[in-house]
């Protein structure tokens, strides 16, 4: 058993709510997100074996059966959304502002609840800050559309930031296997998110 297991049990338990409460802006973006990355071994399979890629895409978004980090962490952030008061809320709203500042478009008041700094923020390449957000919202489509009060955030952040997510990026033949995610990534990142919100 992980860590993220421990933790995904623990915040299902009433005891420990008052703690999940007081940190769930560490949890949600300095453990979560930074898992939810894409890794130079997803990377690899973006060239290598682009089902196996997909696939593992899906099981971190939905089904939730690999043992991969990513996938416990995904499962982490979906479970604090539903027990954790105030997460849903949090990580819908940190991740609409990451998106908009990475694009140089306004954020709200609240952005970054003080997170500003987190290593996710400050030590990832702008791609894959965006690709993780959007990781993040699709694990988040099962209730955002519920939240009325989320859903125009979101749908403003798609609307104005939809240009740069889609602009295609040049690949050259001497690329890496983590320079070809880098340019791929936010696109197919969007598509699973579309995939998912259309359901």
């Amino acid at each position: 058993m992980s860590l993220l297991d421990v933790l995904v049990i623990s915040c299902n338990q009433q005891k420990y709510q008052e703690v999940f409460i007081e940190n769930k802006g560490k949890l949600l973006v300095s453990i979560c997100l930074n898992f939810i990355k894409t890794s130079e071994v997803e990377a690899d399979l973006i060239v290598e074996d682009a089902t196996e890629f997909v696939n593992l895409a899906i099981d971190s978004c939905d089904k939730q059966k690999s043992e991969t980090v990513k996938t416990h962490a995904c499962k982490l952030f979906e479970n604090l959304c539903d027990n954790i008061d105030g997460s849903t809320t949090f990580g819908a709203i940190f991740c609409c502002n990451a998106i908009n500042k990475v694009y140089g478009k306004p954020i709200s008041e609240e952005a970054f609840w003080g997170m500003e700094t987190d290593p996710f923020l400050a030590n990832n390449e702008p791609e894959f800050i965006v690709e993780s957000c959007l990781v993040a919202l699709t694990v988040m489509s099962y209730i955002l559309p519920e939240r009325k009060d989320l859903t125009l955030l979101f749908t403003d952040c798609m609307q104005v930031n939809i240009n740069e997510m889609l602009e295609r990026k040049s690949i050259l033949p001497d690329f890496t296997h983590l320079q070809v995610a880098k340019a791929v990534i936010v696109r197919v990142r969007l598509s699973l998110m579309i995939g998912y919100y259309g359901d």
